[in-house]
């Protein structure tokens, strides 16, 4: 991949930062497409890997000039792309992003800025024990529309039956 990266072919440094990550997942090779993205000049696609290194933990030697140069470059690619800021109320961790179909994949987890194709989109969040809440949006190229949704906590009643004296136990069977 850096091979091919040197030496300007970049489609071809990207599938093999890919495949790396697939094989061991790493921030520095998130960052690493990234790069290769901006050199394309794919800006929707550099945004969303540069936002995803700069969520992942990278301590190594050379952090602070890579986590530099990702800010910088959001802030540059901003005006080029169309964002959409997706967050959850109230606050919980773990909620999915899913854009369009779910056969795209998951964008991560909410909050999270998102770099999309511009027009509308259908987005929603999964969140363990809550119903699936979902809008849809327009994203505009050089504008961050924020959407907020509420995934509803699933809560029922239960009534049990039995003989005085009978026990109770419940069990989480995960």
């Amino acid at each position: 991949a850096a091979q091919h990266y040197r030496a300007g072919r970049y489609d071809r440094a990207v599938q093999e930062f890919f495949l790396a990550q697939r094989l061991s997942p790493n921030s520095r090779t998130v960052y690493n497409i990234g790069l290769c993205f901006l050199r394309m000049r794919r800006p929707a696609d550099a945004f969303f890997f540069l936002s995803e290194y700069l969520a992942l933990d990278d301590d190594g030697e050379g952090a602070e000039a890579r986590r530099s140069f990702a800010d910088s470059s959001l802030r540059t690619l901003a005006p080029s792309v169309a964002r959409v800021a997706v967050r959850i109320e109230p606050p919980r961790e773990g909620a999915v992003i899913y854009v369009d179909q779910r056969e795209y994949g998951s964008y991560g987890t909410a909050p999270r800025v998102l770099a999309l194709a511009p027009g509308p989109h259908r987005v929603w969040v999964e969140l363990e024990g809550h119903r699936e809440a979902s809008a849809e949006v327009v994203a505009v190229v050089g504008e961050e529309v924020a959407l907020t949704l509420a995934p509803e906590l699933i809560v029922g009643t239960i009534a049990l039956t039995g003989p005085p004296g009978a026990a109770v136990r419940a069990f989480d069977p995960r």
